[in-house]
């Protein structure tokens, strides 16, 4: 008997490893800027080996952010719980600058809220906008805007409730920081996206340990 709760518990945690592990998929997220506010765009920064992770810089108009960082799964989070990271350091310029950091193939839909925490520790003033793709399930693809968030030195935070109007599964996540126009100097921002209280992982724990107890109810029988 002992060993059939050993036999089923470990087939619980593989079940539930397999379920909650995002697979590596090359270009599956890029960052992108822009000087003149979205008019026109640098070539899209492609995660090409699919790690999850993105270091560039950005040079140009007096801008010089020597360090760029963007994180999502499988580097961390998953497809089913989105935990997306854009920091982003350096000298700025005068004029503004907007990039974008996108992620594409989040499923399921999740039960919770998107939680944005958006953190400027030097610089002249900047912003945030998480967006939630529902126009189709590409990179930057347009859909349902947070609050922005942001302004001078200090910590902002924003939330959207899931499902947004007109969403769909699979789906991509945008995150946003404009630098306003002003003088230059350092910048440092960081730019942090979860969904913390999503309840997928205990919906897949849920389904694991039923599986759990449907081998062990028929092994006890066979006995």
């Amino acid at each position: 008997m002992k060993n059939t709760i050993k036999l089923g518990l470990c087939s619980a945690a593989a079940a539930l490893a397999i379920a909650t592990t995002a697979h590596a998929v090359p270009n599956q997220d890029g960052i992108r800027w822009s000087f003149d506010n979205g008019t026109t765009w640098s070539a899209t920064s492609l995660d090409a080996d699919g790690d999850g992770s993105i270091s560039g810089a950005i040079v140009g108009s007096g801008y010089n952010l020597d360090f760029v960082v963007g994180h999502t799964y499988p580097f961390t989070g998953t497809a089913a719980r989105p935990d997306m990271d854009l920091s982003i350091s350096g000298v700025r310029g005068g004029g503004t600058l907007l990039v974008q950091f996108s992620a594409l193939d989040f499923t399921p839909i999740p039960s919770g809220s998107y939680l944005t925490v958006f953190g400027l520790t030097a610089g002249a003033p900047a912003h945030e906008t998480t967006t939630i793709g529902v126009g189709g399930n590409a990179l930057f693809a347009a859909g349902v805007n947070a609050s922005t968030i942001g302004g001078s030195i200090g910590t902002y935070t924003s939330s959207l409730s899931a499902p947004v109007a007109g969403q769909t599964a699979p789906y991509a996540i945008t995150m946003s920081v404009n630098f306003d126009q002003g003088g230059g100097g350092t910048v440092s921002v960081d730019s942090h996206l979860t969904v913390p209280d999503g309840g997928n992982t205990l919906m897949l724990l849920g389904s694991a340990l039923s599986a759990l107890g449907f081998v062990t109810f028929r092994k006890s029988r066979k006995a």
